[in-house]
């Protein structure tokens, strides 16, 4: 059996399967110790829950919540930057406002290019 980390998700599948409650533990690492109660059926059967686990969960789900996540710093970025480019296009920005700008900007990029297929995202801080 190959090991692998376990995520929150088993719980729920252990439920799902009727396996919760059986004199078993086991640790996020994937180290599992059976009760000498359990069968060799029910180990089998937990195992096999084990095998079939994505510690990760949906891949799918968490990519359209971090898109979601995603789109709202963007959107909220952009209401930061318009009216400082707006300052810059006129030529009236102050040394401040360019620098500000510039801080946004690289935000943004760095929002943009966050990966989002995992289930918690290291998000950029936002400028000052």
């Amino acid at each position: 059996m190959t090991q692998k980390q376990i995520g929150p998700s088993f719980v729920t599948e252990l439920n799902a399967a009727g396996l919760a409650g059986l004199p078993f533990s086991y640790s996020v690492d994937g180290y599992f110790t059976f009760g000498d109660a359990m069968t060799e059926q029910e180990i089998s059967a937990v195992n096999a829950l084990y095998e079939a686990h994505d510690p990760d969960g949906n891949i799918a789900y968490w990519a359209a919540v971090n898109t979601s996540a995603r789109d709202s710093l963007l959107s909220s970025a952009a209401l930061r930057i318009a009216p400082l480019q707006d300052a810059v296009d006129l030529e009236t920005a102050t040394d401040e406002e360019k620098s500000t700008l510039e801080a946004w900007k690289q935000y943004r990029v760095s929002v943009m290019r966050t990966d989002l297929g995992v289930r918690a995202p290291s998000w950029p801080s936002t400028p000052a």
